[in-house]
């Protein structure tokens, strides 16, 4: 497959489902570069036409001094009409040799984050800079369709906790520390809500590393937990899910990609930047002790379940 776009996104989960919300808005045949297990999951979810793992294809040749069209990687992406990328570092001559290598028409560079004066999300930036005359209000519009056998295979997965009725979930982690509430306020969150609906919690890759399977299970005792589930299942379970509880973070804007409600708090981010684009999303934002009552999420969780 050549022509048509191609966004390239080597980021984090978060940071790739906004930008395949804006690869959508701009093709139905766009195709990802970015990682593997990201770029399964949104050809998997119909989102883009093709996925190419950014770490198999030896992207450090845009930064080194060898002809970029004997580059391993030229003939698998291009040509293409459209390039847009989202490099983390800002190497103008990378971008200039991988639209080079790719015999990408326009190039288009996004920025990771928005100027802080700006005053709205960072999709809406994005079209501005595309020229497009859509914003992040009408990207939250749509929802992506996560597949039955996802949906199937997640419930399996939340049977082996122990249970398989209707349930919300509840993600303390986020890439940076900085990001979140500590484990103790959650599990304080789940005996909070255990009388309404059933919490699990869900630990992800980062926070597993962080704190220890060991240690999470002796830190929420009784509390059924998901530990590291692919992205498929984590589709699948966001998408059976009453409700998610989480920060700016991947599983946050999943859920809300996919339709599922969800309860964001953002402790050191700011929601009019990165909030996660879904027709059922309510921000919280941390107070100036850096935390949020568990009273106030716990009544948006019912609120938003009953």
């Amino acid at each position: 497959m050549s022509g048509g776009v191609l966004g390239v996104h080597p980021g984090a989960l978060g940071d790739c489902i906004l930008f395949a919300r804006m690869l959508e808005r701009l093709s139905p045949t766009a195709r990802f570069v970015g990682p593997g297990e990201v770029g399964r999951l949104l050809t998997g979810l119909g989102v883009v036409a093709e996925a190419i793992d950014f770490q198999a294809l030896s992207m450090q040749v845009v930064f080194a001094e060898t002809d970029i069209h004997k580059a391993p990687f030229s003939h698998r992406i291009g040509p293409c009409d459209r390039l847009v990328s989202c490099f983390p570092q800002r190497d103008l001559r990378a971008q200039q040799r991988m639209a080079k290598a790719c015999g990408a028409r326009e190039t288009v560079v996004l920025p990771v984050r928005p100027p802080q004066k700006y005053a709205n999300h960072l999709l809406s930036l994005w079209a501005q800079r595309l020229g497009e005359r859509w914003d992040a209000e009408a990207v939250s519009a749509r929802t992506w369709s996560v597949p039955q056998a996802w949906r199937s295979s997640a419930r399996a997965l939340l049977r082996s906790t122990g249970g398989d009725g209707e349930y919300v979930l509840l993600h303390p982690g986020a890439g940076g520390a900085s990001k979140c509430l500590p484990l103790e306020w959650y599990v304080d969150l789940a005996a909070e809500l255990r009388a309404d609906v059933e919490p699990v919690l869900l630990i992800g890759p980062v926070e597993e590393e962080r704190f220890g399977t060991e240690n999470i299970a002796k830190m929420a005792p009784g509390l059924r937990r998901l530990i590291s589930p692919s992205l498929a299942d984590l589709a699948g379970l966001l998408s059976e899910a009453r409700c998610t509880v989480g920060h700016d973070t991947g599983p946050s804007h999943l859920a809300a990609a996919v339709g599922t409600k969800v309860v964001s708090l953002f402790v050191s981010t700011r929601p009019e930047h990165f909030r996660p684009l879904g027709p059922h999303v309510e921000v919280l934002q941390a107070g100036a002790g850096g935390t949020v009552r568990i009273e106030t999420v716990a009544e948006a969780v019912r609120r938003m379940t009953r």
